[in-house]
């Protein structure tokens, strides 16, 4: 058997990028120490080609294991990704957007000791969420996902499962290191019916039973405010709650051979999701670790510091 030249790759979906963001974004992953890297640009369809850029900006910094996917129309963010990971040789993949930066340069290397040792499929870890104003970055305190991290300590299946396909206390994304198997696998799934938030297959994989491994430490940087899931948009809060309900169905879907357990958490999660106002509040105090998970969102936040 061929022994791989990469252990971890990462794939950084891009379209009409700032360029400073990604500059940055590349060269923390460049100073990442006790790994051998390569890195997948997927451009979803951007106006400008920047081959060229990258091409110089890689000679510079004498990085030569890298690779530039260019979508030829915008195609969405799931099928961007999809085609970035699917161009990857490593076994483990790390998924970033510009304008996220590794925490520290030893990061990846001890997640990915952490992983191997749990014998897990995809972890998740702690971010530091900033935003840039005036040229001077703001971190944000009390900004976490998943807000309640003890059934994941645990290891408690079902709590997990409740919380993230339930309660919506879910993962981000820009905060997970992932089996490129397994995520090529949710992501061939999804494709085609949901678009841009890539992120609900996180979500698939918990309800699936497949629960990520809780990495203790600050992993990313994470640019808030500035991509689709966090930006306050009507258009694109129209086009994740489109994506969030198509995820919905293949979730349904997964529970093919009728779970008690999990029809159970299909019916309480529609039974809370679709009313409104008091309604819905009332049904979310109602629904099993409801309260507490209001009273955490609301009064328990866990703070994060440079």
């Amino acid at each position: 058997m061929k022994k791989q030249k990469h252990n971890v790759s990462f794939v950084i979906a891009i379209y009409n990028p700032n360029l400073n963001k990604l500059k940055d974004t590349i060269e923390s992953i460049v100073k990442q120490k006790g790994i051998n890297s390569e890195i997948v640009i997927c451009d979803d369809g951007s106006k400008t080609d920047y081959s060229g850029f990258l091409s110089e900006l890689f000679f510079r910094i004498n990085y030569c294991d890298y690779s530039y996917i260019r979508q030829k129309e915008n195609v969405g963010t799931v099928k961007n990704v999809f085609a970035g990971v699917m161009a990857c040789t490593s076994k483990y993949i790390k998924l970033l957007s510009p304008g996220d930066y590794m925490y520290s340069e030893n990061i990846i290397s001890e997640w990915l000791g952490f992983l191997k040792k749990n014998k897990a499929d995809w972890s998740f870890g702690e971010a530091v969420y900033y935003r840039t104003e005036n040229n001077h970055k703001f971190v944000f305190s009390g900004i976490a996902y998943p807000l309640d991290i003890k059934p994941y300590i645990k290891k408690d299946v079902k709590k997990c499962q409740w919380n993230c396909c339930v309660l919506k206390d879910l993962i981000l994304g820009a905060n997970t290191l992932c089996k490129k198997t397994i995520l090529a696998e949710y992501l061939a799934e999804i494709v085609g019916k949901v678009r841009y938030a890539e992120d609900n297959i996180y979500r698939l994989m918990i309800f699936d039973g497949n629960i990520g491994v809780y990495f203790p430490k600050k992993t990313i940087f994470y640019e808030y405010g500035e991509g689709i899931s966090t930006v306050k948009s009507t258009h694109w809060e129209k086009a994740l709650h489109e994506d969030f309900i198509n995820s919905n169905i293949i979730m349904k879907s997964h529970n093919s051979q009728k779970d008690p357990w999990k029809q159970r958490i299909l019916n309480s999660f529609e039974r809370w999701y679709f009313r409104k106002g008091y309604a819905r509040l009332f049904n979310l105090l109602l629904l099993r670790n409801g309260f507490r998970m209001f009273y955490y969102r609301k009064y328990c936040p866990r703070k994060t510091q440079m």
